[in-house]
């Protein structure tokens, strides 16, 4: 997604999105790598690695689906800045535990299923948008 869905947005706006985007997957396979149950600090570190940089290309996309009207639909536009707070509530709550020492509350695995239901949404909407563009330029991909 990372790759093709920035070749909707704007000039730099999309190649900062997919530079972003592209960093974002070395942290999630760190995640992967690092489970927090025993590698607790290695799991923070790469969730920041993954986050901060997939938080920046959210954001940037956000931006571009507002200002893209000719490519992106209100409501894809609305879906994309509910995906963002969604994510950044979740994001916040490792923020307030990890780096901040807070309990983790029973508030924070919810919200978890909450943003993987809705990441995993967006990001066949946006699959099929990539596959709109597509059919547009003759079956290449944007």
């Amino acid at each position: 997604m990372w790759l093709f869905l920035p070749n909707l947005l704007a000039g730099r706006l999309g190649a900062t999105t997919r530079l972003m985007g592209l960093l974002s997957l070395a942290g999630a396979v760190g995640i992967g790598l690092t489970p927090g149950d025993k590698y607790p600090v290695g799991h923070a570190v790469v969730i920041g690695m993954a986050a901060v940089p997939a938080l920046g290309a959210l954001v940037l996309t956000c931006v571009g689906t507002w200002r893209g009207r000719e490519a992106f639909s209100r409501v894809y536009a609305l879906a994309t800045s509910a995906m963002l707070a969604v994510v950044l509530a979740h994001f916040s709550q490792y923020v307030a535990h990890f780096w901040m020492g807070m309990e983790w509350t029973p508030v924070a695995p919810a919200m978890q299923k909450i943003a993987i239901i809705c990441g995993l949404v967006w990001v066949g909407w946006s699959g099929l948008l990539i596959g709109r563009a597509a059919m547009k330029n003759g079956d290449r991909l944007p």
